[in-house]
């Protein structure tokens, strides 16, 4: 796992992470408590970008807590399918 030193904060970030990232590459794209903040409408659009490529199988999604009621969100380019 390689981990980008770039920082994605809205859902087109997401998006060009993921069009732009090799296989296995890992960034963060969120850090706070993603089910508790998606009070706006940007948190909100994020998630759900994050959620379809993860169902769309582009993407592996991670976290890793950091303290109580924090945690870094990570997303890994999945490998190409064959």
């Amino acid at each position: 796992m390689v981990m980008a030193r770039i920082e994605i904060r809205t859902a087109d970030e997401f998006n060009a992470f993921l069009t732009a990232a090799q296989p296995g590459e890992c960034a963060v794209y969120y850090r706070g408590y993603l089910a508790r903040d998606m009070t706006t409408a940007p948190v909100r659009a994020l998630a759900l970008a994050a959620r379809l490529a993860q169902v769309n199988g582009q993407a592996t999604l991670t976290q890793r807590r950091l303290a109580e009621d924090l945690y870094e969100y990570r997303v890994t380019r999945s490998r190409e399918r064959g």
